[in-house]
């Protein structure tokens, strides 16, 4: 059986399922013209000013007309607008109705100043349509769509501008008050922000988290504290300026009331609170000092006394009696302890006739001879790199210290081991899956399925115990992998289907990329995303069939406008690797550096950048 097709000229035929394409025009054959329009369809976008209230709209576009034989037709285009009905925003050629001929060329504009006034119309975007008629033609009427979006002036706002905290002098526990963060404005929408914080007495007693992020936040997903600390008795005065990617700035007043449990007493007070000792073995470290600090009125004696957990009596501390304030020394005598993790304590106690507030107070001192010793805060989301030091289970991690691998060793199989070149990262106790380790970091994967606010880690090298740390944990902290390995720049993202990276084309040697289009899919690579379904075992590959998705759906903010998220889980094939699929929202703005954002859980991923045209 033999099947003719014709099509704008072309001669198709299809024989036996297989197809065959003659590309020469069929001859001798009359053809009825049809109207081709170009382009198909017209965007406009209007960012309102910060009045809210805009004085012209965007800037007219052009539609041309043809006959696709280049025939003279004579052909009528008439604007309508769908969205939102009454309201006549749209025009061709400065009304509502025009003529012309093939070829031929239209202006089409919009008005936004009504649809600016009336809070009642419904969100962009507006719809329209210009419709092109011609008789004798085969594709009459032919109708392109128009769409508006207006993007209304963003502010952020805070749930509170002023802040009151009431401490008691000398305590050292942090007080926290959460607030939320929202956006407002004609069409409010994603915000991304940064925070400054600002002492008048320039002190270290207030601090805010996340320190940068994107409004709106989950209701108390914005928090600012105050530590009081050695603070003496009175107010203590700062503030928090939010600001958003415009530099506008919403500020947060702050005031910390210390006062006394009793008028004139002392308050005792350690500055540092704890300190590090680390030595090789056979070697003393150098001496360190602290503070004793009276924070209230009054004369306060004082005296001193250490204790030691293991090892005995390599502690010291000197003085051991005086008034505030003092400098002590502490002394380390490690020369004849074998290779481990020690802890010890320097007690100080306010003699009973000063009356002190809250003695006694106690220095912790930790001690690594030749042991593993993991930095302050040394244990980050593995893409991020965030300072908030705060981790997901099933994320991937990166682990910063001293002393942490006798050499480099990368993971050559799946599953992944948990030691490579004798080191062992524990988490509570148990071995975690490892990626990479060297003397100064560590990449692995947090055990999925663990659960509490914290975990206990610990790095074992050739048996050898370091000191404990304590990793913050959250259910799901996004971050994206950027292609600086920093957690800032170009985001780890490939256009969908492909190995080009969504990059300004030459930027990346050796690699292949463009910018990614409007509507277009893209992978996101990231880690922190959570809990997922089905549940893949610590340091295993995620299989594809099914595939793992995500118990939660994240947000994608692209240049700060949601893009549709079409898939949200493990990458197949990788251990604690994430892959979001996502549509490049029309309304995203266009660029080299457009920002990147993923929110899950009300916790917000690192800002990446991606190209977009």
């Amino acid at each position: 059986m033999r099947t003719y097709c014709f099509s704008l000229g072309w001669h198709r035929i299809v024989l036996k399922g297989f197809a065959i394409l003659f590309l020469a025009p069929l001859s001798g054959l009359a053809q009825t013209p049809s109207l081709v329009v170009d382009p198909a369809s017209l965007d406009f976008f209007h960012q309102l000013p910060d009045a809210g209230i805009p004085e012209e709209g965007p800037a007219a576009k052009t539609l041309t007309v043809e006959a696709s034989n280049s025939a003279a037709l004579n052909f009528t285009a008439t604007a309508s607008v769908t969205t939102p009905a009454g309201v006549n925003w749209l025009f061709v050629n400065g009304g509502s109705q025009t003529s012309g001929t093939t070829p031929g060329t239209l202006t089409v504009s919009v008005d936004v100043i009504g649809l600016a006034h009336n809070n009642d119309l419904p969100s962009p975007p507006y719809i329209g349509t210009i419709t092109i008629s011609a008789d004798g033609v085969t594709n009459s009427p032919l109708t392109v769509q128009v769409t508006l979006r207006i993007r209304g002036d963003r502010r952020l706002k805070v749930s509170l501008d002023v802040l009151q905290f009431d401490a008691t002098g000398g305590e050292e526990e942090m007080l926290s008050q959460g607030l939320t963060l929202f956006t407002v404005g004609f069409h409010p929408g994603p915000l991304l922000y940064s925070t400054t914080v600002i002492t008048q007495d320039g002190g270290g007693w207030l601090a805010v988290s996340p320190a940068t992020g994107t409004a709106p936040t989950e209701p108390d997903g914005f928090s600012i504290s105050a530590t009081p600390g050695c603070l003496g008795e009175g107010s203590y005065v700062g503030s928090v300026a939010v600001q958003d990617t415009d530099n506008r700035v919403f500020l947060v007043q702050v005031v910390l009331t210390v006062t006394l449990t009793a008028p004139g007493i002392p308050v005792l007070c350690l500055n540092p609170a704890s300190l590090l000792f680390t030595t090789e073995v056979g070697t003393d470290p150098p001496i360190k000092s602290f503070q004793v600090q009276n924070a209230g009125a009054g004369d306060m004696g004082w005296s001193a006394t250490v204790d030691t957990d293991t090892g005995g009596n390599w502690l010291s501390v000197s003085p051991l009696n005086g008034v505030a304030p003092s400098t002590l020394t502490v002394t380390v005598s490690a020369s004849g302890l074998a290779a481990g993790a020690y802890t010890g304590t320097v007690t100080i106690a306010a003699l009973e006739g000063s009356n002190a507030a809250n003695s006694p107070q106690v220095l912790a001192v930790s001690l690594a001879v030749g042991a593993p010793v993991i930095g302050q805060n040394g244990i980050v989301n593995g893409a991020s790199f965030s300072q908030e030091a705060v981790n997901s289970p099933g994320s991937i991690v990166s682990l910063f210290g001293v002393n942490l691998a006798t050499g480099t060793a990368l993971a050559t199989e799946l599953p992944l081991p948990t030691e490579l070149l004798g080191t062992q990262v524990l988490v509570n106790e148990v071995p975690a899956p490892l990626f990479f380790v060297s003397p100064l970091q560590i990449n692995f994967q947090i055990p999925p399925g663990v659960s509490g606010t914290s975990l206990q880690a610990v790095v074992v090298l050739s048996g050898v115990r370091g000191l404990t740390a304590t990793v913050n944990v959250a259910p799901e902290v996004p971050g994206i992998f950027t292609t600086t390995q920093q957690g800032t720049g170009q985001g780890a993202v490939l256009l969908a289907n492909s190995d080009v990276i969504a990059a300004p084309v030459g930027s990346i040697p050796g690699r292949s990329t463009r910018p990614a289009a409007r509507g277009e899919i893209v992978s996101i690579f990231c880690t922190g995303l959570g809990a997922v379904d089905p549940a893949v075992e610590a340091g295993q590959p995620a299989g594809g069939s099914p595939p793992s998705v995500t118990v939660t759906t994240p947000v994608v903010l692209v240049g700060g406008v949601p893009g549709e998220v079409l898939f949200s889980g493990l990458a197949p094939g990788f251990v604690g690797l994430y892959q979001v699929n996502v549509r490049i929202p029309e309304a995203a703005p266009v660029g080299d550096a457009v920002s990147l954002q993923i929110q899950i859980g009300g916790q917000s991923s690192n800002t990446a950048t991606i190209a977009v045209e």
